[in-house]
């Protein structure tokens, strides 16, 4: 799997995991930029449906609402992995690649949203050790899913994470902005992130 800045097709190597590789050499192939991706239409379409509703515009909130819900199937159609029951088809990214699907309410069936939730609690005791193992964009999301989903001190363990890759571990070496890579060996004020 690799890890891939939708507008540049490069390594969002400041954000993701260490395990990843640090080039990305064929942007096409790269299952998270696609994924970031169909995450952003659904959202999109969604945003669009809310806006025509409060124009009093509900048709036009119909046709938005029916696309962005025909979207969220083809989410999970296109990232479903049958064979490991998991997003996407490598456990390692199991944070980055489920917080988008959790989010957009990908999942078809409450069995499913269970299995996707038991994963990442597993993945954040056993694997991640409660260390973000997300790109820029999904890490917006992380905490609050963690807290839907009840897990409030998984939530607080990773935001207070004092050890590389952490937001605690920028505090302990001075950031007071986002920096591109971990590390700090780049930019240390990355302001959209």
């Amino acid at each position: 799997m690799r890890c891939c800045s939708l507008s540049q097709g490069v390594c969002e190597t400041g954000m993701c995991p260490q395990f990843l590789s640090p080039k990305c050499h064929d942007s096409s192939r790269c299952p998270v930029g696609e994924m970031m991706g169909g995450f952003s239409y659904v959202q999109a379409l969604r945003s669009v449906a809310t806006m025509a509703g409060r124009l009093d515009r509900a048709p036009d909130a119909e046709k938005f609402q029916n696309a962005a819900s025909a979207a969220t199937r083809g989410f999970h159609a296109r990232f479903w992995n049958i064979t490991s029951q998991s997003y996407g088809s490598d456990l390692s990214g199991m944070q980055m690649l489920t917080i988008p699907a959790l989010s957009i309410e990908a999942m078809p069936d409450a069995a499913v949203r269970e299995r996707v939730v038991n994963l990442l609690r597993t993945d954040l005791y056993n694997r991640s050790g409660h260390h973000l193992q997300t790109g820029a964009v999904t890490s917006k999301w992380l905490l609050s899913m963690l807290s839907q989903y009840g897990m409030h001190t998984s939530a607080l363990r990773v935001a207070s994470q004092r050890t590389e890759p952490g937001w605690g571990w920028w505090l302990e070496q001075g950031a007071t902005s986002c920096w591109e890579k971990w590390p700090g060996d780049t930019s240390r004020n990355h302001i959209f992130l």
